[in-house]
């Protein structure tokens, strides 16, 4: 609940008190709230290709706002979301040092830009049957993507009109 709210270094200490007799017990938590934690800088690593504009365009933490766990996670979602990623973490620089402003550090691994499928198979509607994808993602560093695919396949079993009316006939 604390954290929710921006007292991200909150902590509880449970102490009990249990009674001579041991038949009863009172348990007290002492809750030190912490500072609100406000967001400083916005540090992104990692991005060798993506422009860091996209990224903090992307997260919805803002510099002098409450930093909140809820918001972290809903950016990086926002961020996996992209496709251009295949990790995205996001969190306090000195996480151990409760201070009221903290830098938060956007950290993120890229996908490979570039990639090269080749798919086989066969089907009796088909027949066999291949296909060949290339794409390219995040163009300019935008998270922008082409692909092109190559279909190939020949049809095996081709039973026309005349074919289907012959082996029905041959069955009577």
């Amino acid at each position: 609940m604390y954290r929710s709210r921006g007292h991200v270094f909150a902590s509880v200490t449970p102490t009990d008190y249990i009674s001579e007799d041991r038949l009863s017990a009172d348990l007290h938590y002492n809750i030190v709230e912490g500072p609100e934690v406000r967001v400083g800088e916005i540090i992104v690593r990692g991005n060798e290709i993506t422009r860091s504009r996209l990224i903090l365009d992307r997260i919805t933490l803002r510099p002098g706002e409450l930093f909140t766990p809820e918001r972290a996670s809903a950016s990086q979602r926002a961020l996996i979301d992209l496709g251009i990623f295949t990790t995205v973490s996001i969190g306090l620089a000195d996480p151990e040092v409760p201070l009221e402003t903290k830098d938060v550090i956007v950290e993120v691994v890229e996908r490979r830009p570039q990639f090269l499928e080749a798919r086989v198979g066969f089907s009796t509607a088909d027949g066999p049957r291949g296909e060949l994808r290339y794409g390219f993602i995040n163009i300019g560093g935008l998270a922008l993507g082409i692909e092109m695919r190559l279909r190939l396949s020949y049809q095996v079993f081709f039973l026309g009109t005349p074919a289907y009316e012959r082996f029905v006939t041959d069955l009577d």
